[in-house]
């Protein structure tokens, strides 16, 4: 798979699927546990998840397997990444990894694809802390018009997908309020369509599928160099 994607693809920012479809070009979530002996010939984000961070047993070493593998080519982003308030991990912990993963996307100067639950406004602080200049994309959106455009507010770039489209009336709301100029969309770990998530933004959107694939485009080609 090419590491950028063609005019006519369906982009899918974030996914924990592998698939051979021509006609989406795909950013496969990469845990630094999974890193195999050889290099994958497809596109990649590399991260700690801080769900899995009591499952390495030799954290900062992993932590230096990241800096270094994220270097590749293949590549594309790091993360995911992030906090989540609901995990027992203590949130001092979490901050610490995820400052350490912020900063190894600045050395890289790749973009930082990023979980985050109840846990807006202490990444907002460190991003701030460490004056980011690389994108941060929140994947899997699903919080409220008011968090989104907050967000997009500070220069965060948000991702959609199946999860928020479950609740239309929410969807139409938070989806409305993200500018096309912020917008990603991913499969996740979901089994919806890829090209059923951009049929369903469209619509709310109230633009045709291809004036929307066009931004995504648009999007990828600014924030992936």
């Amino acid at each position: 798979m090419p590491a950028h994607p063609l005019s006519n693809q369906y982009i899918d920012i974030h996914s924990h699927h592998l698939s051979g479809e021509k006609e989406v070009f795909r950013i496969y979530n990469l845990y630094v546990s999974d890193i195999p002996e050889a290099t994958p010939d497809y596109p990649v984000s590399l991260g700690i998840h801080p769900w899995h961070l009591s499952a390495y047993p030799d954290l900062e070493e992993d932590l230096e397997i990241l800096k270094n593998y994220s270097k590749n080519d293949h590549v594309l982003a790091i993360g995911e990444a992030g906090l989540d308030k609901i995990v027992r991990t203590a949130m001092e912990e979490q901050i610490r990894v995820f400052t350490i993963q912020a900063k190894c996307a600045e050395e890289v100067e790749k973009p930082l694809i990023i979980h985050c639950v109840r846990a807006f406004q202490p990444l907002l602080e460190i991003r701030k802390q460490l004056n980011a200049g690389q994108a941060w994309i929140i994947h899997g959106f699903n919080n409220n018009s008011s968090v989104a455009e907050d967000l997009v507010r500070q220069g965060l770039y948000l991702s959609v997908g199946e999860k928020l489209l479950r609740n239309k009336e929410k969807a139409q709301s938070v989806i409305r309020a993200i500018p096309l100029s912020n917008l990603f969309i991913e499969t996740d770990d979901d089994d919806l369509s890829l090209e059923k998530i951009y049929n369903a933004v469209a619509q709310i959107k109230g633009i045709s599928l291809q004036e929307l694939k066009e931004s995504i485009l648009s999007n990828f080609l600014n924030l992936f160099k």
